[in-house]
């Protein structure tokens, strides 16, 4: 689940009657799949602000809650290859794999783990790999004074 909007919520002693309020910040622009709402205390903001003031509540509002969508494109995995490192681009292949993973995706971190009575065994991030467009070569010229 992630949260279709974020509120923040501070206390400044030095302006103590001001609001530190944030309104509800919701960046979805519309999405269904999102539901409920987070609310944060105590960020350590002095001013309420606006999502683009830095340091401000709305603008940590803002910063929270394109985090939790962020976690809506992280996809998760495990391997026994040794391979497997952040950064390197897999597609997975057969018609049992998830279809994001037959696309392409990039690794992002990876956690390794063995023992004795179990067999190594890899889990993975993942983030959908971008897709690649192929420009054309610029041709060089001579930008300097003619000697």
């Amino acid at each position: 689940m992630v949260e279709k909007s974020v509120t923040t919520r501070d206390y400044n002693y030095r302006t103590a009657t001001a609001e530190m309020m944030t309104e509800q910040h919701d960046a979805t622009g519309g999405d269904n799949t999102t539901y409920g709402e987070a609310y944060h205390y105590a960020d350590n903001f002095l001013q309420k602000g606006d999502k683009e003031a830095a340091e401000s509540g709305a603008f940590y509002a803002r910063i929270r809650h394109e985090r939790y969508l962020n976690e809506q494109a992280i996809l998760k995995g495990q391997s026994t290859s040794s391979l497997l490192m952040p950064g390197l681009e897999i597609r997975v292949q057969g018609d049992d794999a998830p279809a994001v993973f037959r696309k392409g995706v990039l690794i992002t971190g990876v956690t390794a783990s063995a023992a004795r009575d179990r067999s190594y065994e890899l889990t993975f991030t993942a983030a959908g790999a971008p897709s690649r467009t192929q420009s054309a070569t610029a041709t060089a010229r001579r930008l300097s004074p003619a000697r």
